[in-house]
């Protein structure tokens, strides 16, 4: 496997998510994070608003990361 330079953070708008996205921006990760409802955004950030509990949620995650 490879150098790691895309990360996927589920929780993103939780305390431990939001530790998270800061811990993977200053290692210069691009970061896709995940929540269920829209917080407030942060630069260098790209947000996926799904519930992970729904079925359809699968989709959505892999057309973001697609892109």
């Amino acid at each position: 496997m490879g150098d790691v330079t895309r990360i996927l953070i589920t929780g993103a708008s939780g305390f431990i998510g939001q530790a998270t996205i800061t811990a993977a921006l200053n290692a210069r990760l691009e970061v896709v994070a995940v929540q269920r409802t829209k917080g407030a955004p942060r630069t260098g950030v790209s947000y996926v608003s799904t519930d992970l509990t729904i079925g359809d949620s699968v989709t959505t995650l892999a057309d973001a990361l697609a892109g």
